[in-house]
């Protein structure tokens, strides 16, 4: 059943792309399907309406839901709360690792593990909360994970041995990962794929902040109060938002979209998403890439606290440079966005562009590898990230849009999972003063560039973009 786009299928606003698409239809390199895994689905799981939209299109509800938002300024306050909890949790220790390893009697190495422990639980809590979230919405997960985070942060306070913190901190991991994806869907719940797509970057611009407050407040706290009083206060900045949210933040879920919580539904819905090969592709490349992502929080305190001696009052300073990097790039990518760049293309380039900027990487450490060649180079490299992730996580989003929440917990659960098993055995090799996070950041993002300009030549991402949900709706009909 599989086919390929014809004149009466394409509305006619499309341009160029799409003619261009035509001409190439014959060539399996460029072949876009519409279902491209209906060979392998039953008539029950291919009648699933995961509803495809347009990059563009906005629905009724949309539109009413938007009039009940706080203004933008609120709004969009509250929401990067509520996801920076997440990276809070996790960064804000960093300077306090000297004072955790004494007061556990561990290595250095074990308290960095349960930097990745907790990104795992975070991978394991989306399988949970996404399903729950299409059911019973969206604020009632947030109220849920929030108050469930708070608690174990006041346990983590009185942890007595590391075999608790460990649990402590896996458990954080699948409490927090509600608080860290909801705002991101809350977002697209609200707007287009389009919108959403420029908010989110917005929003990353801030959020990418996180790994130099987090650590700079945590190091302040550490040294005054003692590290257990940064959960402490974490936990009381997480009730204030916790009620202005509850307060001033509507159900965005839409009634019509809510979805039963059966576990045979469910299986059907995960089935749905991995036996499409092009989304399957997206959460291959995707869990590949976030490698790059983790190794960098769970190995830099190591590296320059503990390597190089950098005093933990410092550390936020060292990674603002990077911080800093990223968000311009995060801005450019919403400025591209904004003045109609197709963001299949933004997406293939970038990964591209990052991919050759490793090359910085090689020389720093075959050169003699340095604290200012690190900064350098993981600066170079993260200026792209955001181009790579944003993009990519709106194309998948593209599919999923009468399913988001689900959609949303299997790209990032995975991402997560498979990551963070991956950085928390990298992260007992010796570091070498650096050079073996170089090497792991560099070899990381040359393999998923790789991988992306494969996928691009298939699956012809920036045609999908063009299309809008009239086209997937008259597909059914003639199906």
């Amino acid at each position: 059943m599989s086919r390929n786009l014809s004149d009466s299928q394409i509305p006619k606003k499309q341009d160029k792309h799409l003619e261009y698409y035509q001409e190439q239809s014959n060539c399996a390199s460029t072949d876009y399907v519409d279902i491209d895994n209906t060979s392998t689905i039953d008539t029950r799981e291919a009648s699933l309406d995961t509803g495809k939209v347009g990059f563009e299109e906005i629905s009724p509800f949309q539109q009413q839901l938007q009039e009940q938002l706080p203004a933008g300024i609120w709004f969009f306050t509250l929401m990067y709360f509520l996801c920076m909890f997440a990276g809070f949790v996790n960064n804000s220790f960093a300077p306090a690792i000297e004072g955790m390893t004494a007061a556990f009697q561990v290595k250095v190495a074990a308290i960095t593990a349960i930097i990745s422990l907790y990104t795992i639980g975070n991978g394991a809590g989306q399988l949970i909360w996404g399903p729950i979230m299409d059911r019973w919405g969206r604020k009632a997960v947030i109220l849920i994970c929030g108050y469930i985070g708070i608690a174990l942060n006041l346990w983590l306070m009185n942890a007595t041995s590391y075999a608790e913190l460990v649990w402590i901190r896996i458990l954080q991991g699948l409490s927090f990962s509600g608080l860290g994806v909801i705002p991101s869907i809350i977002i697209r719940d609200c707007f287009s794929a389009k919108r959403y797509a420029i908010y989110s970057s917005i929003m990353s611009s801030l959020f990418v902040f996180t790994p130099v407050i987090a650590p700079l407040i945590g190091a302040w706290i550490y040294i005054y109060l003692g590290w257990q009083a940064i959960f402490g206060i974490l936990s009381l900045v997480i009730l204030i938002v916790l009620i202005c949210f509850a307060q001033f933040i509507p159900e965005t879920l839409e009634p019509s979209k809510r979805q039963p919580l059966q576990v045979k539904l469910i299986a059907q819905k995960y089935g749905a998403i991995f036996k499409s090969k092009r989304s399957l592709g997206l959460i291959v490349i995707n869990s590949i890439f976030t490698v790059s992502t983790v190794v960098m929080p769970t190995m830099l305190p190591m590296v320059y606290i503990v390597d190089y001696h950098v005093a933990p009052e410092n550390f936020a300073y060292l990674v603002l440079i990077n911080t800093i990097v990223m968000a311009v790039g995060l801005h450019i990518n919403s400025t591209l966005l904004k003045l109609g760049y197709n963001p299949a293309k933004v997406w293939l380039w970038a990964s591209i562009l990052q991919a050759v900027s490793t090359l910085v990487s090689f020389y720093v450490i075959f050169s003699g590898v340095t604290l200012i060649g690190i900064v350098v180079a993981l600066a170079l490299t993260v200026f792209f990230t955001s181009f790579v992730i944003g993009n990519m996580t709106c194309l998948f989003f593209l599919d999923y849009n009468n399913m988001i929440g689900t959609a949303s917990s299997i790209f990032v659960s995975t991402r997560l999972c498979c990551a963070g098993l991956i950085v928390a055995l990298l992260a007992h090799i010796p570091s070498f003063n650096g050079v073996t996070l170089l090497l792991i950041n560099a070899s990381t993002l040359i393999i998923s560039a790789i991988l992306i300009i494969l996928y691009y030549r298939k699956f012809r991402p920036d045609i999908r973009v063009k299309q809008n949900s009239d086209y997937f709706v008259q597909g059914r009909e003639e199906q």
